[in-house]
């Protein structure tokens, strides 16, 4: 039996590609409200391939130098100092994210409005997804970790062993320094004017923060009073030039310790650079038609990559932290 089909492609296909679009994603999606298309943002966005054809791009890295200046008893030929240089690829991928429905009788019953929502939800995912993926990279085999107390990773955490402040502060002196030069210094990011660093979390870690006296103390005397204050809005925690900020995508466990037992989480500071999303083409919400206008499409649609900078195999700029935690969210 012939079936006539109505492609992607095909000029009576309705598109929705616009600014407009684009916009919206920022709102829906965690880390595009820090990201930008420079290296000063906590993810870095590179549109290469809207302007040329491929799908890996490459990024760069030198190595700063270290010798020392040659004086004017000295000779500079024969004593220059090599650049060292670093890559990290990035590979598109395509993504779709679609629903189907009946656009007679099924779209006449609700109340509500089917088509509206149908798009609705597709970006909605469409911007969790992108968090995902970005979520995904971060979290891939960390090359720096603290842990509060004596711990010095997961399977050595005790309960006790929640997170701090300070530990919070160690991380953030040793991104300062590289580890004193043992990997190229974290650029703090650029917030309103500060250099800060941002921490990401999960809910239940942050409940351990929040509830730490040393933060409670640093939000009711050094923070702003009343309604806007954090402890009031819920809102993030600033803390020693870190924004701490939660999200449930951050993965938690609950065989931690020596014993298999701990329930925690991991936790990442971020500085410059962390992140990196590659743009192949912007998102655009496609609906089809099929069966004779019977049954409706809408399909979310994108290329892009996410991914964490390594250089000589080491997190470009992220130092990440794993510590026990209160266990609400799986409780």
């Amino acid at each position: 039996m012939a079936e006539t089909t109505i492609a992607t492609g095909d000029a009576t296909t309705k598109k929705l590609y616009d600014e407009k679009l684009f916009r919206e994603i920022p709102k829906k999606s965690f880390f595009m409200q820090m990201a930008g298309n420079d290296m000063s943002m906590p993810v870095y966005l590179k549109n290469d391939f809207a302007k040329e054809k491929g799908d890996r791009v490459t990024m760069t890295l030198t190595k700063r130098l270290t010798g020392a200046p040659i004086t004017s008893s000295g000779t500079v030929e024969g004593n220059e100092e090599d650049l060292t240089h670093y890559t990290y690829n990035l590979t598109l991928e395509e993504y779709n994210l679609a629903t189907k429905y009946d656009a007679k009788l099924t779209a006449q019953r609700p109340a509500w409005n089917l088509p509206a929502e149908s798009r609705s939800r597709v970006l909605q995912r469409g911007g969790e997804s992108i968090d995902e993926l970005l979520f995904t990279a971060l979290e891939t085999s960390p090359t720096k970790i603290f842990a509060p107390g004596s711990a010095t990773s997961k399977a050595t955490i005790t309960t006790a062993d929640k997170i701090t402040p300070q530990i919070l502060h160690v991380a953030k002196t040793w991104a300062l320094t590289g580890g004193n030069r043992s990997q190229p210094p974290i650029e703090p990011v650029n917030i309103k004017g500060k250099k800060t660093y941002v921490y990401v979390c999960h809910p239940d870690q942050f409940y351990d923060l929040w509830n730490d006296s040393t933060i409670q103390n640093s939000m009711q005397l050094a923070m702003q009073r009343g309604e806007s204050n954090p402890l009031w809005s819920d809102g993030d925690i600033m803390w020693n030039n870190i924004v701490i900020k939660q999200h449930e995508n951050i993965n938690i466990f609950t065989d931690g310790g020596s014993g298999g037992d701990v329930p925690g989480s991991f936790g990442y500071l971020l500085g410059a650079c962390s992140l990196c999303w590659a743009w192949g083409q912007k998102p655009e919400v496609v609906t089809e038609y099929f069966d004779y206008k019977r049954k409706v499409g809408v399909n979310f649609n994108y290329l892009g990559a996410a991914g964490k900078p390594v250089f000589n195999s080491l997190d470009y700029g992220v130092v990440s932290i794993v510590a026990a935690r209160t266990q609400i969210a799986d409780s």
